[in-house]
């Protein structure tokens, strides 16, 4: 099955949560350690769906990740109750009572110990994650990979049990150029799938894709950077997409491909590639920016997956 991944991004970069890893390649003329930083802030999934962190992002102390209190009360359906520095946090029959500051809690009336206060950060109320979380009976893995607290059930969905199928008339605009790929090998037309990137991870044609960040090498090199399982050895083929302009194609430097274990590579999609803008006639490819296309996508056979541009301004 023929896959390819189409990217529609406008971007403005804000660097936060910063990792670094590197690895060894020999690309063209370039023989060299090639370092990246990657802006790869933690997520925070429940039942492998990310829960909305109100604008900023989660924080770790002390080995603990902590995340708004209401993000965690709303993401796991409890409900919260705050008077001054006294915190109420219930859900079913369990009801947690802090005070922020203060590293013990009552649990149904007993005292409980945990190892960092909650505290005020950006007029938020930061509270524990896994403390609240196992507290209501949920399971909480830390994945050092992704950068992914998972809370409950990590069964990645589908991309069809999380988005419905569109007319592909309708994205017609942002294929100038490529418009024979909204047409199937049997000549009928493809539908899309279009996706936020809030709705990864998820599985598309039996590969997940867990996430999509942004990476910078030591020569102001940029990328966007996919973490997914896919395994094909041959790169992935990347598009980015604009109503303004003829789509830009784009092919992953596979010499960069971090294999992190059976399950996990990081992808690295170049922003710039300026071989294949001048044949396709673009002009001043070296200046193009990532805030110029519209979407990120993946696509099969049967139709096409979309992703909206995360950092759009």
């Amino acid at each position: 099955m023929k896959k390819f991944v189409i990217a529609l991004t406008c971007v403005a970069v804000v660097f936060s949560g910063i990792s670094f890893s590197s690895s060894k390649a020999f690309a063209a003329s370039k023989s060299a350690e090639i370092s990246f930083k990657k802006d790869m802030p933690i997520k925070v999934l429940y039942n492998a769906r990310q829960i909305p962190l109100d604008g900023v992002n989660a924080e770790i102390k002390n080995n603990t990740v902590f995340i708004p209190l209401r993000a965690v009360s709303d993401g796991l359906g409890a409900n919260v109750n705050a008077v001054k520095k006294n915190i109420t946090i219930s859900k079913g029959t369990v009801t947690i009572t802090l005070t922020i500051g203060s590293t013990t809690a009552a649990v149904g009336g007993k005292k409980v110990s945990f190892g960092t206060a909650s505290y005020i950060s950006n007029n938020r109320t930061m509270v524990p994650v896994r403390f609240i979380s196992e507290t209501f009976k949920e399971t909480v893995q830390w994945d050092s990979l992704s950068q992914f607290v998972w809370i409950g059930s990590m069964d990645i969905p589908k991309i069809e049990d999380v988005t419905e199928l569109e007319n592909s008339d309708n994205y017609k605009k942002y294929f100038g150029g490529y418009e024979d790929r909204l047409v199937g090998y049997d000549g009928k037309r493809r539908d899309i799938r279009v996706l936020s990137e809030s709705a990864l991870p998820v599985i598309i044609d039996e590969v997940a894709y867990y996430r999509m960040d942004l990476a910078e090498n030591q020569i102001k090199e940029k990328y966007v950077v996919w973490q997914s399982s896919f395994s094909a050895n041959i790169g992935g083929s990347f598009y980015l997409l604009s109503d303004k302009e003829a789509v830009r194609r784009r092919y992953e430097q596979s010499v960069f491909r971090e294999r992190l274990d059976k399950t996990h590579k990081n992808l690295y999609m170049p922003i710039v590639q300026s071989s294949y803008d001048q044949r396709a006639g673009h002009q001043n490819p070296e200046s193009y920016s990532i805030k110029t296309p519209a979407y990120i996508g993946i696509a099969n056979d049967d139709y096409l997956a979309v992703i909206k541009n995360p950092w759009r301004q």
